[in-house]
C-alpha cells in the first residue's frame, strides 16, 4: 500500500516537473523570439548631441597654443590635425556602437537628448596635447 502511494506520488511529481519544464522552455522560446523581433527592447537607443563646431574650435585652440608655446612646425600641426580628425571619427563610431546611440550634430532636435560634446572634446584632445 505504501509502495503504491510512493509510486503514485513519484509519477505525479514527474508529471508536474515535465509540465513545468515544457512551460519554461516555451516561455524562454517566446522571449527569445520577441527579443529577436525587437518587440522587447533590452538595449534601447540613446540620442546624443555633439556640437562639432565646438570640438573643432577646441582642437584649433589647442594647436594654436602649442604653436605659440612650443614652436611646433606646420607639418606637426597638420599631422596632429589629421590625427584629431581620425580620432574623432573613431570616437563617434565606438561611442555609437558601445552605447547603442544615435549621434547628431544639429541643435538638440530630440527632447531629452544628452549633450556629449565635452566628452568628445576631451577624448579628441588626448592625442594631440
Amino acid at each position: 500500500m505504501v509502495e503504491l502511494k510512493l509510486k503514485k506520488t513519484k509519477n505525479w511529481l514527474l508529471n508536474r516537473l515535465g509540465s513545468f519544464m515544457a512551460g519554461l522552455s516555451m516561455g524562454v522560446g517566446i522571449i527569445t523570439i520577441l527579443c529577436s523581433l525587437n518587440a522587447i527592447n533590452l538595449n534601447p537607443k540613446q540620442y546624443v548631441y555633439v556640437d562639432i563646431e565646438k570640438v573643432i574650435e577646441s582642437v584649433n585652440k589647442s594647436l594654436s597654443e602649442q604653436t605659440q608655446t612650443n614652436k611646433i612646425s606646420e607639418e606637426e600641426v597638420r599631422s596632429k590635425l589629421t590625427f584629431a580628425k581620425h580620432r574623432f571619427d573613431s570616437l563617434l563610431k565606438n561611442y555609437a556602437d558601445e552605447n547603442n546611440a544615435i549621434i547628431f550634430s544639429t541643435t538638440k532636435v530630440i527632447a531629452g537628448a544628452s549633450n556629449a560634446t565635452e566628452y568628445f572634446i576631451n577624448q579628441t584632445l588626448v592625442g594631440i596635447k
